[in-house]
């Protein structure tokens, strides 16, 4: 049975299926997506409450709802972490931050190449990912790295805390379809 809250929405419950658990049984995608930002709370780029409630206000294989939700998510972490940074709490801002910056990744997963929307959230998806490097300590910084024919590759420098020489060095780097945010 499915039920449907005002908006038309499917709150039928998630299942388990043979070979894992999906959010919403009927459209693998939808369910891959939300399950990789529901795993990325371990490392605290997500939370699970904030996923499921996002997730609860999405119709299965409607993009705009998609879109629409964890945009608002997103903009939510950002709006708390900017608040945070001003009250002078740096760590709580720069939780909110690294959540923000990859709930926007996740908002643009299932928008088409040419969607003007998609350059302006991976904008602010990388806006909140360098206000989470460089408020680290110690701080990071974006950094291009030179390659083939005068090109660069972005990436992000993580110092090591410790003495200057000799420590070690995280260096994030994405591919193709693949961001260096989410390695964050």
């Amino acid at each position: 049975m499915t039920l449907l809250n005002d908006n038309s929405i499917n709150l039928a419950p998630p299942r388990f299926e043979a070979g894992g658990w999906m959010h919403w049984p009927d459209n693998e995608d939808y369910s891959l997506q939300f399950m990789r930002v529901l795993g990325s709370a371990q490392e605290g780029s997500s939370t699970i409450s904030e996923c499921f409630l996002t997730a609860s206000r999405i119709a299965a294989g409607d993009d705009e709802s998609w879109y629409r939700e964890w945009k608002a998510i997103a903009d939510a972490n950002k709006e708390r972490g900017d608040l945070a940074r001003a009250a002078g709490n740096l760590r709580s801002a720069c939780s909110n931050w690294l959540r923000a910056s990859n709930y926007y990744r996740t908002s643009e997963v299932f928008l088409k190449l040419d969607d003007g929307r998609r350059a302006a959230v991976l904008e602010k998806m990388r806006a909140c990912s360098h206000l989470f490097v460089i408020h680290q300590s110690p701080g990071g910084e974006r950094v291009r790295i030179p390659c083939f024919e005068g090109g660069f590759v972005e990436a992000y420098f993580l110092r090591a805390p410790g003495p200057e020489l000799g420590k070690p060095v995280v260096v994030c780097v994405g591919g193709q379809g693949h961001f260096k945010d989410g390695h964050l």
